[in-house]
């Protein structure tokens, strides 16, 4: 009986190192910065129409610029960050007109971009947020 009591602790002990193990070795964070963010979610669309092209945001720190394509037009501008404070543009764009899903998808990201007021980043995916309102979310294409 203590023979079986000892194994069933043994093998308890194991399960939790293996648990500890999978959640210690998940998928890294992405970087705020230097990373390709892809819009998955946008607020107010229930879904995304499917576009030719990736709309994207990248944020770069060494002079807190950032690039993107909205949806039609690209997009570049500043940024200023204050721990998990965020604040983007004014936003420079090209002015192309599209389809109107594609401008649906741009007026709903400039008007998130210019309401951001934090976000948050959970492994691969960014929020950006107006207080504790989700305006767009994004997944990390490439992580540095």
């Amino acid at each position: 009986m203590f023979v079986f009591l000892l194994f069933s602790l043994f093998s308890l002990s194991c399960n939790k190192n293996i648990a500890h193990q999978k959640t210690t070795n998940m998928y890294p964070a992405a970087s705020f910065d230097n990373t390709r963010w892809k819009l998955i979610k946008l607020t107010g669309m229930d879904s995304l129409p499917d576009l030719q092209k990736d709309v994207f945001i990248q944020f770069n720190a060494a002079d807190s610029s950032f690039k993107g394509y909205a949806g039609c037009n690209n997009m570049m501008g500043k940024y200023t960050t204050n721990g998990n404070k965020l604040t983007i543009g004014p936003a420079a764009m090209t002015r192309m007109m599209c389809a109107p899903e594609n401008m649906n998808v741009e007026n709903g990201l400039s008007k998130a971009i210019t309401e951001t007021e934090n976000f948050i980043i959970n492994q691969d995916h960014l929020q950006l947020r107006k207080g504790n309102e989700l305006l767009a979310e994004f997944q990390a294409l490439n992580l540095k």
